[in-house]
């Protein structure tokens, strides 16, 4: 699997307004800020964090992921929750 840059993209997007009020514009970042302020964050980030830590940990050891695996798991996953 291959990372793409998208730190672009990123930046653009945290400006985004995504609200106003009384002349006072809102964005995806500030909403975001206050989210991490209130520590609603924290377990995506925790998972994120442990997420990069398995890949990297992958990367070293030169392992790939199993493609026929990843494309079956999503299936057993939703027939087994249909179940």
């Amino acid at each position: 699997m291959k990372a793409t840059d998208c730190t672009g993209d990123l930046r653009s997007a945290r400006g985004r307004v995504v609200m106003s009020s009384a002349g006072e514009e809102i964005s995806v970042r500030d909403v975001m800020d206050a989210a991490w302020f209130r520590g609603e964050l924290d377990g995506a980030w925790n998972r994120l964090l442990q997420e990069m830590a398995c890949e990297g940990l992958a990367n070293e050891r030169e392992l790939e992921a199993d493609d026929e695996l990843l494309q079956t798991s999503p299936r057993s996953f939703a027939t087994s929750a249909i179940c």
